[in-house]
């Protein structure tokens, strides 16, 4: 017990330090005995509606935390939602921060351009649009083209076809909604890799592996 309650305060010190906030213990992973992690979820009195996960190599002792992904969430989204209007016309982008620890590189002051520079960074989108099906693979090119010119990789996001009708109706708090049917008229799935060559390409139902 006392190892557990080690770690606990010095993961807390850990993070106050190192984003200059304080932050709240919610939960240590006890279960994952045979990990070589330590793994802990905290918050932000800042966000504290967001579980910050963070582990601790049993290893080396070295601590990564995923927070500079919620640090980032609105600025990436604006960023990326820039980038896909150049394509798909009006659209709603939502960014989903990742759930695991992010590489040490990224800290408070990493810049939104880096950040969204790195595949190790797990930047995943979800991306509603209002245009026509008609020329989707032309349309995910030349998004891919943008993006490529811009450096910015999308480790993975998903595209939803939405009637005109139901775009305004779509937002932050309930977009998860409007990815099923009848709501999602058609959708697709993408991974990039650091060349900016899609890595997995799924329309519909249908599963097509277009790693390179």
């Amino acid at each position: 017990m006392k190892l557990f309650k080690s770690n606990k305060d010095e993961i807390i010190a850990y993070m106050e330090k190192k984003y200059k906030e304080e932050f709240e213990f919610y939960h240590i992973n006890t279960q994952l005995w045979n990990a070589d992690y330590v793994k802990m979820i905290i918050f932000s009195k800042k966000m504290p509606n967001n579980n910050i996960i963070v582990h601790k190599s049993r290893k080396d002792g070295s601590i990564t935390d995923n927070y500079v992904a919620y640090l980032l969430e609105t600025e990436v989204e604006s960023l990326v939602r820039d980038f896909a209007t150049q394509v798909y016309g009006e659209c709603k982008v939502y960014n989903i921060p990742s759930t695991i620890p992010l590489p040490s590189r990224l800290k408070k002051s990493t810049s939104v351009a880096d950040y969204v520079s790195g595949v190790d960074s797990e930047v995943e989108f979800t991306i509603f649009i209002q245009k026509d099906l008609e020329n989707k693979e032309e349309d995910l090119e030349d998004f891919r083209k943008v993006l490529e010119d811009n450096l910015c990789v999308l480790y993975f996001f998903s595209i939803y076809y939405v009637d005109k009708d139901i775009f305004p109706e779509i937002n932050k708090s309930n977009y998860m909604n409007y990815k099923l049917k009848p709501y999602s008229l058609f959708d697709g799935a993408f991974m990039l890799n650091d060349k900016y060559k899609f890595t997995y390409v799924r329309w519909g139902d249908d599963d097509d592996d277009d790693g390179e």
